[in-house]
């Protein structure tokens, strides 16, 4: 069996935002902090937390050049065995192991106009980005979005005031709430350029808003999702209406969905070649088993997470062969990806597939 590298993380300090939740303060043990980008996740890894082992990703609320330390923030969710232990367990100085930093909900590269859209425990990895495009030299623009049930639901909210007073030329926020409280406006307004607004968020009234709040910039934009599903579908939708392509929109989505399974009888016994780790090792993929699946079985510990096919954390290049990758709502040829594929929903077509994973 490869062991992979794993990070040992000490808790240092737990802090609580707001109710059910856990901001949780990282010490790397015997390595330095790894590189990652703003908006990545953390994958933690629980051996005993149920009848087998469990792993759950987690957005990064730190920033590279902004915290020197890692830190991850949870919300309890109904029968969640991770965030429960998260936020009612955990203690300061527990010891957890992680996969390094994953994922592609990142930063443009160079200055871009950037419009964030969050909700609830979506606003963690916004939170990253944030901090990450204002402490950048270039001259960022930012507007935001953030929708809660009031004021005290809000995650990170006097950091947030902090920064849009230290960046008023760069940030403004507007803050949708469904059930705001007398007390919103002092709780929330940090500068001129604080809105605050009651409601839902509609089609109709963010296209008027992005519109507006961008102006001759909305063709450069990029812009950012995360949040309930209902919340990430307008606003996705409205954004693609409005031009956004597939480059410049990006979306997180928390919602672990289950991939579609092939018939096995259309799908051939496979043989893989792999290269991981300075190594080249082989194993059989049985029709019907991902490539994942086929590794996983053979006793190769190969990077993954959620198992559909949307944390990117076990991605791979193919450099032979073919696959198929079906997730919960669409299949994909690897040739129509140049070979950038998911391990956990890639199933050979081929009876030969070579690939490498770093």
């Amino acid at each position: 069996m490869m062991d992979q590298e794993l990070l040992t993380l000490q808790v240092a300090r737990i802090d609580r935002p707001v109710m059910d939740s856990a901001h949780i303060i990282f010490e790397i043990k015997g390595q330095p902090v790894p590189d990652y980008q703003a908006g990545q996740f953390l994958t933690l890894l629980f051996p005993e937390l149920g009848p087998g082992p469990v792993r759950r990703s987690y957005s990064l609320a730190s920033a590279p050049g902004v915290d020197a330390q890692l830190s991850i923030c949870v919300k309890r969710t109904v029968n969640g065995q991770a965030s429960a232990y998260l936020t009612k367990r955990l203690q300061v100085g527990d010891v957890l192991q992680a996969l390094p930093p994953a994922g592609q909900f990142v930063l443009p590269e160079g200055p871009k106009p950037l419009l964030l859209i969050a909700g609830g425990s979506g606003f963690v990895p916004m939170f990253s980005l944030l901090k990450a495009a204002l402490n950048s030299a270039a001259p960022t623009s930012i507007q935001l979005l953030l929708a809660n049930r009031n004021a005290r639901s809000v995650l990170f909210r006097e950091e947030l005031k902090q920064l849009e007073s230290a960046h008023p030329d760069r940030l403004r926020v507007l803050h949708l709430l469904s059930q705001p409280t007398e007390d919103c406006e002092a709780a929330l307004a940090a500068t001129a350029h604080t809105d605050i607004k009651q409601g839902r968020l509609s089609n109709a009234w963010l296209e008027f808003w992005a519109a507006q709040a961008l102006g001759p910039a909305l063709a450069d934009a990029h812009a950012y999702i995360c949040g309930p599903p209902g919340l990430m579908l307008k606003a996705a939708m409205t954004l693609r209406f409005l031009g956004f392509g597939a480059g410049r929109l990006h979306q997180e989505d928390f919602i672990i969905h289950s991939p579609f399974r092939p018939k096995a009888d259309q799908l051939p016994l496979a043989t893989v070649e792999l290269r991981y780790k300075g190594q080249t090792l082989s194993f059989p993929v049985k029709p019907g088993q991902t490539l994942l699946e086929g590794a996983l079985l053979a006793g190769i510990e190969l990077p993954y997470s959620c198992r559909s096919g949307s944390c990117t954390t076990c991605s791979a290049q193919l450099t032979a062969g073919r696959v198929e990758m079906y997730t919960h709502n669409s299949r994909v040829d690897s040739e129509a990806t140049n070979g950038h594929i998911f391990t956990c929903v890639a199933y050979p077509v081929t009876p030969q597939v070579q690939l490498t994973v770093r």
